[in-house]
């Protein structure tokens, strides 16, 4: 059956959930704050509902396809076999049939609703609308902040199913317009044909909030009082504040309004290593904001001398940067931190390597990794020297592994501070780690490890007090784990503790089979930047864009929201007319002027404004 189940909730564990006989549990509602659903796996979908404001969520599944709204925006989807059909109970705020007090939702739920249809998007949005007779949709949003270009554009709304004219309430006290009637001077504006509403005194730079309420006229003469709608007039101009942007992917061939629709990045550009935007829905990033509900983020990848990260995108709207006077653009960014991993060779036959990261376990991976590539059948060896003592399960060894992502399947064998000798793997991407599957304990650093591929793809891990004599982990442990021919295969740390950087040191590294490629490092699963230097362009329809790098070669290495001002003038100077600004690019790399060394990582970017200089 297509169902389809709404909520309005402010915060707490589970909304709604039902189960049968056979003991089957589907679940939908908030948990840790997201919105979530439960059939088997656990799907979790972000921005937080736990801001005591209420929420409406909504999970439609059709066939096997599932989505998750929240407030009529797309939040997530996934794929889902659930079958309702021999359901025997349903319950609203609780998890199970018990009296358990953490299976009790905490705060409130109203307006629950059940379909016998799977809703397009569009009818999700149609249930904000609650009343239907009351006007809805208003423009600009409720409590929206626009600049005063906006701001010349009237009001407008939906009408309600039955209106036939609308009373127009509208001012800057919000009690008075509460309390007018067709009465009230100054507040009421008068009863129109129309959706729409220009207020003749204008809505000057800087200026509100502004208050305005429609109260429906229905076509047997009845009223429908509307609610109290707000918005503000800001000291700025709005460049771009990412908020427009959809998960909606449009019919092949046409136009889409997904953030990389309109930031261009470096998708089939070998010398553009920019990615705007993720990859999956949501596309803009709802969670990492500096304001309102999305940012953009932009992944970037360089190479020194090859390789340049920028995004695009073509001026719409606000051409004329010279406007009221303005006389700064300001963006503001955020990176994440510099990698504390290295993998440093020497002296002759050592290798050093530091780490940090949560932990090699469980469905998700975060630690550094020097790697090369192995085809086929093969192994490394390595000694151990010494590992740091951040945490008694702090991992040094060999590992080889199917792919760089955090899930990816994998085999290690390593020596920890104070757990021994272990080996443990994970046998599908994705997978739970398979936790101490051999252990030796009572050894410690200096030792001997090794892990090794056979031809038909099982995985051994031994380890050694001399390098000569070998012991299989935990006993004679052999794991089949299917992974490609070509994998990769190298030295692992963690420091089982995210806070910490934790130290190792190898000797007597060795590998068998076709094993090529040059040593390279990387973070797995750690949120971390290489400090390429970021830069904004700017451009006229004709000519060359002029460029202005962050003072900071680092900058995409601070982890905290940071604004960036830059006087117009620096474009000005490079030759750019301010009147008619056609593009606007951000980007990461040697385009800003400076010395890049290359590197990956994320930056996001939000409200990109102008302000009027300072007196």
């Amino acid at each position: 059956m297509d169902q389809n189940h709404t909520e309005q909730s402010s915060e707490g564990n589970v909304i709604a959930s039902n189960d049968n006989a056979s003991g089957h549990v589907f679940l939908f509602g908030v948990k840790d704050g997201n919105v979530y659903v439960d059939d088997g796996p656990e799907t979790q979908s972000p921005p937080a509902v736990n801001d005591d404001k209420w929420h409406m969520i909504t999970f439609v599944k059709n066939g096997l396809n599932a989505y998750i709204y929240t407030d009529g925006v797309e939040v997530g989807n996934i794929s889902s076999t659930i079958d309702v059909t021999t359901e025997t109970r349903w319950s609203i705020g609780q998890e199970w049939d018990d009296s358990t007090p953490s299976n009790f939702y905490t705060g409130m739920v109203d307006d629950c609703r059940f379909f016998n249809k799977a809703l397009t998007p569009d009818e999700v949005v149609e249930l904000m609308r609650g009343d239907p007779l009351v006007a809805w949709n208003p423009k600009p949003a409720n409590n929206q902040v626009i600049d005063v270009e906006q701001g010349k554009q009237p009001l407008s709304w939906s009408a309600g199913d039955n209106a036939s004219q609308h009373d127009v309430y509208f001012g800057t006290d919000r009690d008075a317009l509460d309390l007018a009637d067709t009465s009230t001077a100054d507040v009421y504006r008068g009863r129109q044909a129309g959706t729409s509403y220009s207020p003749p005194e204008g809505l000057p730079w800087g200026t509100g909030p502004y208050y305005w309420r429609i109260d429906e006229i229905n076509a047997d003469g009845s009223v429908s009082a509307g609610s109290i709608w707000s918005f503000s007039v800001a000291d700025y101009l709005i460049v771009e504040d990412f908020e427009s942007y959809d998960d909606i992917d449009p019919p092949q061939g046409e136009a889409g309004n997904r953030i990389f629709d309109k930031w261009i990045d470096g998708y089939g550009v070998p010398s553009n290593g920019a990615q705007a935007g993720n990859l999956f829905p949501p596309y803009a990033e709802t969670t990492i904001v500096q304001s309102g509900g999305q940012s953009m983020p932009l992944f970037y990848t360089n190479t020194a001398g090859v390789m340049n990260s920028e995004a695009v995108q073509t001026v719409s709207s606000l051409r004329n940067w010279t406007l009221h006077d303005v006389g700064a653009l300001s963006i503001w960014f955020r990176g994440n931190p510099a990698s504390v991993g290295s993998f440093t060779e020497g002296p002759v036959g050592t290798v050093t390597m530091t780490g940090s990261g949560t932990d090699i376990t469980g469905s998700s991976d975060e630690f550094h990794y020097a790697y090369k590539m192995l085809s086929g059948a093969g192994s490394i060896i390595a000694r151990v020297n010494s590992v740091t003592n951040t945490s008694e399960w702090a991992k040094a060894g060999v590992m080889i592994r199917e792919t760089l992502s955090p899930d990816s399947a994998h085999a290690m064998a390593f020596i920890t501070p104070a757990q021994g000798a272990v080996f443990e793997y994970r046998d599908a991407a994705g997978a739970d780690n398979v936790g101490a599957a051999g252990q030796e304990t009572g050894i410690t650093a200096p030792h001997w490890v090794k892990i090794e591929r056979d031809v038909a793809g099982y995985f051994t891990a031994s380890h050694s007090t001399n390098g000569s004599t070998w012991m299989p982990m935990g006993g004679a442990i052999s794991q089949r784990i299917v992974m490609d021919t070509t994998v990769y295969i190298g030295l692992a740390l963690t420091s089982h503790n995210a806070g910490a950087t934790c130290e190792a040191k190898f000797s007597n590294v060795s590998t068998t089979g076709n094993v090529t490629g040059l040593w390279t490092s990387q973070d797995i699963g750690i949120a971390s930047n290489a400090a390429e230097p970021m830069y904004v362009s700017v451009a006229n329809a004709t000519g060359a864009p002029a460029v202005v790098a962050h003072p900071d070669p680092a900058a995409a290495t601070t982890d905290v929201w940071t604004e960036w001002v830059i006087p117009l003038q620096e474009f000005a100077d490079k030759g750019i007319n301010l009147t008619n600004i056609d593009k606007i690019a951000v980007g990461l790399g040697a385009q800003s002027g400076q010395a890049a060394a290359g590197g990956s990582g994320t930056v996001f970017f939000d409200d990109f404004r102008l302000y009027r200089l300072a007196p």
